[in-house]
């Protein structure tokens, strides 16, 4: 199912057995292999994962929470109209802010929680021996990222244009 599993293919009996029987590799040849994949599958997985941390940390989250200031001004204008301005609008329009305003606060929330636990993981990781770090990598840490990643896209959604820095999906398939 995975890189991290399947490189176990290189030092398992038979594989040792073959590589030998035809003077290809030795079993310290095949280990050896074995180690350095395990070591490139983990250094991918972990430059992938503090990518990750460096571009919401530093592009998306300054975006979100000035876009969660406008939301939460233009909420309170809402109010401030209803209240004192005696201004009518349509019913529910300052619920409907509100709901906006509190999915674009969960979202930011979110991510910040999962990037602080992404943190952690890659921290718990640097304390594993070579195979156990790896088959981390991809229990964990690869979901993790994905799950982070899926709280980013629903704020992407609900991003103005000139507030997200980043290309937005349809920009990329549109790209000529």
């Amino acid at each position: 199912p995975s890189s991290a599993h399947a490189l176990k293919g290189f030092v398992s009996e038979e594989a040792v057995r073959l590589f030998e029987k035809h003077c290809v590799f030795t079993k310290a040849e095949l280990s050896a292999r074995h180690a350095i994949w395990l070591e490139l599958y983990h250094k991918v997985i972990d430059i992938e994962a503090r990518t990750l941390l460096e571009t919401v940390n530093t592009l998306v989250l300054p975006s979100a929470y000035q876009f969660q200031v406008d939301v939460g001004r233009s909420l309170k204008i809402l109010q401030d109209l209803t209240v004192d301005g005696g201004v009518t609008l349509p019913d529910d329009a300052v619920d409907d802010r509100k709901t906006m305003f509190t999915k674009l606060v969960g979202d930011i929330f979110y991510i910040r929680k999962n990037l602080l636990k992404l943190q952690e993981m890659l921290n718990a990781a640097d304390d594993m021996d070579t195979e156990e770090r790896a088959i981390y990598c991809y229990t964990d840490i690869k979901p993790h990222m994905s799950h982070v990643r899926s709280h980013v896209d629903e704020l992407e959604a609900i991003m103005p244009d000139d507030m997200w820095v980043l290309p937005k999906y349809r920009e990329m398939l549109f790209v000529a």
